[in-house]
């Protein structure tokens, strides 16, 4: 990795990125500077991406695939990755491909590409392969002015956190509570201390949560951020970009409470004024 700080910019060296004949074919094109855009993307795979190089053999060919997957809730999340496949388009001239698995209710999205693999992995610092319990922040983000630090949190937020709001003695569900769920120590530790420096006061716990895909307790590092002070301090430098959380955070504007248990489809709903948000407590 070879990146030069300039001015608040980072300048990145793609000189010996390979290019295999269908990146070249189709246009793909690597950044060369570190933009809030790609710090995003950075976020967004840290948090629900999969690269890999993988041997394909057989017994006419023999050769190197190289992909990067994601995946998300067919419902919920459908409309966030159109909005992180326009980030791929405008920074590396490519088009996720979707794939809706109707059955499970999931949404998958990879790209084939030796150059963008190559990029992510040699150059910004992303694990290969099954990285869920060793990711980690790229300390090109660690050492990235606060705007760029800003919009990785958002990218890492939109897919591995969550907004709820709490009920009250006196109140519906009015309290805010911001939660991001890892299973890796390290990105736990770094995004806690990352978010500490940006003046949030973050809470980090370890919890078990029983994993029903695999019949088992998975050990989780939970990081709280909690009330309305912190939830409008994360919307004024942060944000979300994914609907299933601003569609909350616009009803608990609107309502002074957001209703727990409903999906984007039902918030919607709420906020054209097609659905009663008292409802839920009838």
């Amino acid at each position: 990795m070879n990146l030069t700080k300039i001015n608040e910019n980072f300048e990145i060296d793609i000189s010996n990125i390979e290019f295999s004949k269908a990146d070249l074919k189709r246009g793909i094109r690597l950044p060369t500077k570190l933009s809030e855009e790609l710090a995003e993307i950075i976020g967004n795979l840290v948090g629900d991406g999969h690269i890999g190089i993988q041997d394909r053999i057989n017994a006419k060919t023999n050769y190197k695939h190289y992909e990067i997957r994601l995946g998300g809730h067919l419902m919920d999340d459908y409309e966030y990755y159109k909005w992180i496949n326009r980030l791929y388009n405008k920074i590396f001239n490519i088009n996720l491909n979707f794939k809706s698995i109707t059955s499970k209710n999931y949404l998958k999205l990879s790209i084939d590409s030796k150059a963008l693999v190559c990029f992510l992995s040699n150059v910004i610092g992303l694990s290969l392969g099954n990285k869920t319990s060793i990711a980690f922040i790229p300390r090109l983000i660690i050492d990235s002015p606060t705007p760029i630090k800003c919009a990785f949190i958002r990218g890492l937020s939109d897919t591995d956190f969550s907004l709820t709001f709490k009920k009250t003695i006196k109140t519906n569900h009015s309290y805010p509570v911001i939660k991001g769920s890892v299973k890796s120590k390290k990105l736990a530790n770094q995004t806690t201390h990352l978010l500490a420096n940006l003046g949030f006061n973050p809470h980090l716990y370890y919890e078990n949560k029983f994993d029903k895909r695999f019949n088992k307790n998975d050990k989780i590092y939970s990081i709280y951020i909690n009330g309305k002070i912190n939830l409008e301090k994360w919307m004024n430098i942060i944000g979300f970009n994914n609907p299933k959380h601003m569609t909350k955070y616009w009803i608990w504007k609107k309502f002074g409470f957001c209703p727990p248990n409903t999906n984007l489809k039902e918030r919607k709903k709420i906020l054209s004024g097609k659905l009663n948000p008292y409802s839920s407590y009838k």
